[in-house]
């Protein structure tokens, strides 16, 4: 029997989950295979027994590999051949991200260069516009081509790009084989009761009106008129009719006792489990102050915090980043716990039963329920499909059974994109909208990914301040619509704010000073693998920053290192430094006014431009306007005298704007088109000239 390995590269989990799924149908179909991460493969030096392979993985930072396929990358490029090997490759990304799909287009011609063939055709899924759309069809014709491949049939060759409808949402490399027989799909066909004329599918209860539906779930929503024939998370009128393909219910992989007489007292961070980017341990730094730096009636309030290093060796440079270790809002736990009837039992210290590889790697060996949900599940994430499908599978109303397994299905992919994943819905609105559904607890954990650290660059220079060490936030806050069930604000932003607001909130910092005992206010944190996105290492490098909002912050540190630089040695030559800089309102979210203009007219930094995208004015609005207007001096700079172009801030729309509109200033100031326009841009970026830490 050909052993199958299933291998997954991941960050943030999503890759793991895609494998796990693919894992649960193939034991469905009594598909013998290993299930192991890149990391585990490397550490089991396992690629020179692996011939078929499913390969998923994603990238992390600027197309990088995902800190658990470092090394495993490294085996396949040191490998003498591969000849073995034929593989399936499903690649994760974001094109938010100016490099998309860096690491798996990497990791697949790594592959190649070794002769190692693939047997099905390459999938690259796009999350800006929901992975399922392509991660689903690629699953289902997995299944005839690996039929295909296990026969020892002929691989067949040539590509050929989705159908016009499906291209903006991502690119599979070959056509989907057609289904032969052999190997199942691992999907049930669900057909809609209409369709049939009462036989072939399951009875559904006659389907109620969207007023009825939402008025009976207490969701009516004001317009809901107008809207009727709108789909929603409640109902849909374009998949009601439909026959629909759907997952395999995904098998139970553990089980839970309770220890009757012990209870489970407290949490202690540092003992969580491999920290996503680590270059340290985990510490807990005092905060030393916080300080609001817009107007309250600001769109978003922005908040800095200084925490005292208390002697941890921590040499972040500016440009280098921290993780902050934080918990889930109690009251959003403690909702989910009463919403699956264990809140009697959620603080009794539990024992996960079962074999260990089917033990998420991120359960700790002491927790209670509570603990798990607070710190080490992540319940603010999109729900799986395969959590749809359970709940689907202990819904008591047929209409609400329906909607989930609509929303699960391949056919309501483009759905559950945008009025799951793109509309921020958690775990608890799902549990509140669908309220006869009642998983067993174990179902629901195994379908949560791992609670991640959120990231956040680092405002201050250890040359200017060896102490202490700042970071910026803004309170995200989410409403009460688009399904939503509450409001809400984000996981880290929330708990920060709400954790430092006697310091922020009080104007007198000789009063906060007195009433509060700094030392109980603490942040675990770490210092995160430093990237390439640091200041030049020669000073008479010319530098340029693109930072609108909060993404100022790692440029106020780069000033602070080149003035205390230039303190040291005055006599140096100091390269030119410009910084784009835009907000909304000159007078509310003008974030280091004074510092900035402080740094200005010292010299330090070189050229400042802002922009106010709300002010009433007939100047640029945007960053990118400003780098319109100067085009000509900026391509001069960057292209001419060797600058490295900085940026930092929104992914979704400021990079990617950026980004084309230099292509555009070099295609117009050097006289090329702009197909080799971008090709500069990209080159730039190679030699690591074109720099960016962006977020979505």
């Amino acid at each position: 029997m050909c052993e199958i390995f299933i291998i997954y590269g991941s960050q943030t989990g999503q890759s793991q989950g895609v494998c796990e799924e693919i894992s649960s149908l193939m034991q469905n179909q009594k598909l013998y295979h290993n299930l192991y991460s890149m990391e585990e493969a490397a550490k089991k030096d396992l690629i020179n027994q692996m011939k078929t392979v499913i390969f998923v993985t994603s990238s992390t930072g600027d197309g990088d590999a995902p800190d658990n396929a470092v090394e495993f990358y490294k085996q396949v490029r040191d490998a003498a051949s591969l000849s073995h090997i034929r593989f399936a490759l499903l690649g994760l990304g974001d094109s938010n991200y100016t490099t998309f799909l860096g690491f798996p287009k990497d990791f697949k011609k790594a592959l190649e260069d070794k002769g190692a063939k693939s047997f099905y055709a390459s999938g690259w899924a796009d999350d800006a516009v929901g992975l399922e759309t392509v991660v689903d069809p690629w699953i289902e014709g997995l299944w005839p081509a690996l039929d295909r491949h296990l026969k020892g049939e002929e691989e067949e060759e040539g590509t050929i790009e989705l159908p016009e409808d499906m291209k903006p949402f991502g690119v599979i490399d070959e056509e989907p084989q057609k289904p032969i027989e052999g190997i199942e799909k691992g999907v049930q066909i669900v057909e809609d009761p209409k369709l049939t004329n009462g036989t072939g599918g399951k009875q559904f209860e006659k389907e109620k009106s969207f007023e009825e539906l939402v008025s009976t779930d207490g969701h009516k929503d004001e317009k809901h008129n107008e809207q009727a024939s709108r789909p929603t998370i409640y109902i849909s009128r374009d998949l009601s009719g439909r026959t629909l393909k759907i997952p395999a219910l995904p098998r139970e992989k553990f089980h839970i006792e309770f220890l009757e007489n012990d209870i489970f007292v407290q949490f202690d961070a540092k003992s969580l489990k491999q920290l996503p980017s680590a270059a340290g341990p985990l510490v807990n730094l005092p905060v030393n102050k916080a300080r609001m730096l817009t107007t309250f009636d600001a769109d978003k309030i922005a908040i800095e915090v200084t925490l005292d290093k208390n002697g941890n060796d921590l040499p972040c440079e500016p440009g280098d980043s921290i993780g902050i270790v934080c918990p889930n809002d109690p009251s959003e736990v403690a909702h989910i716990l009463r919403r699956l009837e264990v809140e009697n039992v959620s603080n009794k210290i539990l024992q996960i039963c079962g074999e260990a590889r089917d033990i998420p790697s991120h359960f700790p060996e002491r927790a209670s329920l509570t603990s798990l949900l607070s710190y080490h599940c992540d319940i603010r994430s999109s729900p799986k499909k395969a959590l749809l499908r359970i709940m689907a599978e202990y819904a008591q109303n047929e209409d609400e059974k329906r909607r989930l397994l609509e929303l699960s299905s391949v056919e309501g992919a483009v759905e559950y994109t945008k009025l799951i994943k793109e509309a921020n819905i958690s775990l608890l609105d799902i549990l509140e909208t669908f309220k006869s559904s009642l998983p067993p607890i174990e179902k629901v954990l195994q379908q949560l990914p791992k609670m991640l650290p959120r990231a956040y660059s680092i405002v201050t220079s250890k040359l200017k301040d060896p102490d202490h060490l700042a970071f910026v936030f803004k309170i995200v806050e989410f409403p009460a619509t688009d399904g939503r069930t509450r409001e809400r604000k984000g996981v880290a932003t929330g708990w920060i704010s709400q954790l430092t607001s006697p310091l922020w909130k009080r104007a007198n910092v000789e009063e906060q000073l007195g009433n509060l005992n700094l030392e109980s206010i603490q942040l675990p944190i770490y210092q995160r693998t430093s990237t390439a996105f640091r200041l030049p290492q020669q000073l008479d490098t010319p530098i340029i920053m693109v930072g609108p909002g909060s993404g100022v912050a790692p440029f106020l540190g780069f000033l602070h290192q080149r003035e205390e630089l230039i303190k040291a040695n005055p006599s140096q030559i100091v390269g030119a430094s410009w910084l784009f800089f835009g907000c909304r309102h000159e007078n509310k979210d003008y974030l280091y006014r004074s510092e900035l203009e402080r740094l200005h007219g010292s010299g330090v930094l070189t050229r400042f431009y802002q922009a106010f995208s709300k002010e009433p004015s007939t100047g640029p609005r945007y960053v990118q306007d400003i780098l319109r207007l100067y085009k000509r001096p900026l391509v001069t700079l960057l292209l001419d005298r060797g600058a490295v172009f900085y940026v930092c801030g929104d992914a979704k729309g400021m990079a990617k704007d950026v980004f084309e509109t230099l292509a555009d200033a070099i295609a117009e100031v050097k006289g090329l088109d702009i197909q080799d326009a971008r090709a500069t841009t990209a080159k730039l970026q190679l030699e690591k000239r074109y720099l960016q830490d962006v977020w979505s």
